[in-house]
């Protein structure tokens, strides 16, 4: 491995298409902290290859193969830096956190080479997925393959592992059509699904945002079949997806399908009934928006959010009583 003075080196791999309305600013939002920049385009008809090369002479094309995780694994085949951390182009980094990057990397320097993280976990703030959760988000570089996955990718995830708090943001700027993943769903085997319980409900929630819900209520009997990764977490980032697109029947069916699941975390268990409240109060049903509120409250009974919205659903229930 190749390090830069007082830090270890850094490649960032990217994968894109059709992204000149985001290019700039996610690769602006990032300079300065790599070492090496790869990107890998696979069709774009726009500007996105021009206005690359002003950030990267490697700037490589390759056919779309309707396969995430092997365009990603070739991506990351073009570094040569100790490590590599992927982005989208619809992904920013304020600049506080890019400073904290480029600590970690001075960081990784001062620490003994065998004591250096395999994996680094980063949050991700995305909105339309239900807010902040934690992606592993940079690897030491290795023989690879490191993404595993045609669609909802992830990352083989290697031992020692690190969490730090560098804040990326993901922030769309145009919309991708609502089914683009869905020719890639419907092309995995039923049966991985059936045991993959995350997978199956990302599938769900992807054949609901596409408006395809005769197929989003197949995947939803799969997750009930799957035997792997059943989480509350899992369900949480669900119905606040869900909630977010005000889809608020699908987000109580995720609310009332992880209180089947043991949940270890209080946290988990309050966060999912304010999702219950949420959802109930959007669709006017204010007692059970109310009895979901109660419940945070007997968990958490300080609970900031939890006490305003007491007031909030006590009026709206009087509003509706007829007198």
């Amino acid at each position: 491995m190749t390090e830069s003075k007082g830090s270890i080196s850094l490649s960032i791999c990217m994968i894109v298409r059709n992204e000149e309305a985001v290019m700039a600013r996610c690769l602006d939002s990032v300079q300065g902290a790599w070492d090496q920049l790869v990107i890998v385009d696979t069709g774009s008809e726009d500007r996105t290859t021009e206005i690359a090369r002003r950030y990267t002479p490697e700037v490589y094309h390759e056919p779309w193969e309707n396969d995430f995780g092997k365009a990603r694994n070739s991506s990351f085949s073009y570094a040569r830096c100790d490590y590599i951390l992927y982005m989208d182009a619809d992904d920013v980094l304020p600049d506080a956190e890019r400073e904290k990057l480029m600590r970690l990397k001075q960081d990784l320097a001062a620490m003994p080479a065998e004591e250096r993280p395999r994996t680094i976990m980063m949050p991700y703030d995305v909105p339309e997925a239900g807010g902040i959760s934690f992606r592993s988000r940079m690897v030491a570089r290795h023989e690879g393959p490191y993404w595993n996955g045609a669609i909802h990718e992830c990352m083989y995830l290697e031992e020692p592992m690190m969490q730090t708090d560098i804040l990326f943001l993901h922030r769309k700027v145009v919309q991708p059509p609502k089914d683009r993943n869905c020719s890639i769903i419907r092309s995995i085997p039923r049966e991985t699904l059936r045991q993959n319980f995350w997978l199956s409900a990302q599938c769900f929630l992807d054949m609901t945002l596409a408006g395809y819900a005769e197929e989003a209520e197949a995947y939803f009997r799969m997750c009930t079949e799957a035997q792997r990764n059943r989480t509350a977490d899992t369900c949480l980032q669900l119905a606040s997806t869900l909630n977010h697109h005000q889809y608020r029947e699908q987000a109580l069916r995720w609310v009332r399908l992880a209180e089947t699941i043991p949940a270890n975390d209080p946290e988990i268990t309050v966060l999912l009934y304010q999702q219950g409240a949420k959802a109930c109060s959007g669709l006017g049903r204010i007692d059970e928006a109310i009895a979901y509120n109660e419940s945070v409250l007997q968990i958490s009974p300080e609970n900031r959010a939890a006490r305003i919205n007491r007031i909030y659903l006590e009026q709206k229930k009087k509003e509706n009583t007829p007198t």
